[in-house]
């Protein structure tokens, strides 16, 4: 099937699954959700056979690499030469994220090999489990309406199908992330619910897991729980509250504290480097991204389609009308918190506030439930308010102009991204397999290298000196330089070639 009626059936699936909740068959509608948002993330994942440049493509060569040594975390795995500049892009031991994300898309490249879907298929995987428990969250807080509603937007929402695609940075990364951190809150919501031990470990799993993933901002569901037991509850303090929390505390350090111990034993410079430069993001500018200091609140269309108005109102409807008044009070002044603390810190990134666009759906949903609540008795209003509704939604959160824009449009910047990328990432499938071993390519610039080192294994450098040329000599290297013709100091060794000369004419 064709990568354009993938699409058409997902969205038939989808106006399928509204009209099946509008019946009032609840499971069968979230099955069919489920079934469309699988279709939509496949066809994503499969738009561009590329690895995209930031960042996807230094994720895929690092869990490519730990494919041989799941415990030693490498970018360049050979750096032959040595006046290697000391920056994440171009390390030989990576420490620049936590691993779990890594070893995800490691094990999948290990079962169905160095492709760009063996990459995003974890992604695909975990943004499909998302769909029912954002549904279970919103059912167990609001009403199932309002968990119906958040679950259809998070299944066609299309900057999460864009970082499925790779194509937005951090992509893989933060979809791990946030997955952890939706599940960490998805079972504390069902041990409040239901007051089984359990749930209270498998919280503490959860944000362990996303701690592994983006580091301590990954224990966001503690805050919930502290306020919620602290203001709300109020029995924070008791003997067996303070014990719950020790538990999944307990659970949480146990799941992300042996790697970080394991670093600093192992790789102790490399560490100490990585977590001194994680620091910095709060207290000042890295990288240069700087931003206003509304610049979270500015880019709210970016996450919510002109819906963003309604976050306001919708904190409110939920505190008034939820299911659960004490959860939901918790849920917003988590998704506040988030963006509290990123406006605060000096390093922004659109990103960063990724993590609670599920607790921003669910507070749109409860609103837009709330109304739907008010007529769903009337079957005509119903079926004609809701078919409105949902259309509304889908049409917003998929947004195909910007689809068109980032995959398909060639007048586009990302069009003539993607033209360049297509080519070369096209010579670079084709040299498996051609090179000798003993093989350095040299001269491809802009990065270029990591790719290549993804596709080829052959080590691989953006851009050398002479002197690197006479090094790789000396020691025996086939040097193959990335270019038209040959610089003019290796122009007379008639063992150097150019990266033509192992093309398939």
């Amino acid at each position: 099937m064709s990568g354009e009626n993938l699409f058409q059936l997902a969205m038939v699936l989808h106006v399928g699954a509204v009209l099946l909740f509008l019946s009032d068959r609840q499971r069968w509608a979230l099955l069919t959700l489920l079934t469309g948002g699988v279709i939509l993330r496949y066809y994503f994942a499969t738009l561009d056979p590329f690895l995209h440049d930031w960042d996807e493509r230094f994720h895929a060569l690092v869990a490519k690499n730990l494919t041989q040594h799941w415990l030693r975390p490498t970018l360049v795995e050979h750096h032959i030469l040595s006046n290697v500049k000391e920056e994440w892009t171009d390390k030989h031991i990576w420490l620049h994220k936590q691993p779990l994300f890594l070893w995800q898309m490691a094990l999948s490249i290990r079962l169905f090999g160095a492709t760009e879907f063996a990459v995003r298929l974890p992604s695909l995987i975990m943004t499909s489990i998302l769909i029912p428990a954002i549904y279970q969250i919103g059912r167990m807080v609001f009403n199932p309406i309002a968990g119906f509603i958040a679950a259809f937007i998070l299944s066609c929402y299309e900057p999460l199908l864009e970082m499925n695609s790779g194509m937005m940075g951090m992509e893989h990364n933060d979809i791990a992330f946030l997955f952890y951190v939706t599940l960490s809150i998805w079972a504390w919501i069902c041990y409040e619910q239901r007051q089984r031990t359990g749930y209270l470990l498998m919280m503490g799993f959860f944000a362990g897991c996303a701690v592994l993933c983006k580091w301590l901002t990954g224990m966001l569901v503690f805050s919930g729980f502290i306020v919620y037991h602290l203001l709300l509850a109020k029995d924070l303090f008791t003997a067996g509250t303070v014990k719950n929390l020790v538990k999944a505390l307990v659970v949480c350090f146990v799941v992300f504290l042996p790697w970080q111990l394991y670093i600093l034993w192992q790789y102790p410079v490399e560490a100490h480097s990585e977590y001194a430069y994680n620091s910095k993001h709060f207290f000042q500018v890295v990288e240069g991204h700087e931003h206003e200091t509304w610049f979270y609140l500015n880019i709210l269309p970016d996450y919510y389609r002109g819906l963003q108005y309604l976050i306001g109102l919708s904190i409110v409807v939920a505190l008034l009308f939820a299911r659960r008044l004490r959860l939901a009070a918790s849920l917003s002044f988590t998704f506040v918190l988030v963006y509290c603390f990123f406006t605060v810190a000096q390093t922004k990134l659109p990103s960063y506030v990724m993590v609670v666009m599920p607790l921003g759906l669910l507070l749109l949903s409860a609103i837009i439930s709330w109304v739907m609540r008010l007529i769903w008795h009337y079957n005509a209003l119903r079926y004609l308010l809701g078919s409105v509704v949902f259309v509304a939604l889908l049409l917003q959160f998929v947004h195909w102009p910007l689809i068109v824009e980032n995959h398909f449009d060639p007048d586009t910047w990302q069009g003539h991204t993607r033209t360049a990328k297509l080519e070369y990432v096209d010579a670079f499938k084709k040299l498996t397999g051609r090179l000798p071993s003993n093989t350095v390519i040299l001269d491809l610039g802009n990065m270029k290298n990591i790719d290549l080192m993804f596709y080829t294994g052959v080590p691989a450098y953006s851009g050398r000196y002479d002197s690197d040329y006479y090094f790789l000599k000396g020691h025996k290297y086939n040097v193959v330089f990335w270019a038209d013709s040959l610089p003019v100091y290796a122009r007379r060794d008639s063992t150097t070639h150019l990266i033509k000369d192992y093309l398939p004419r």
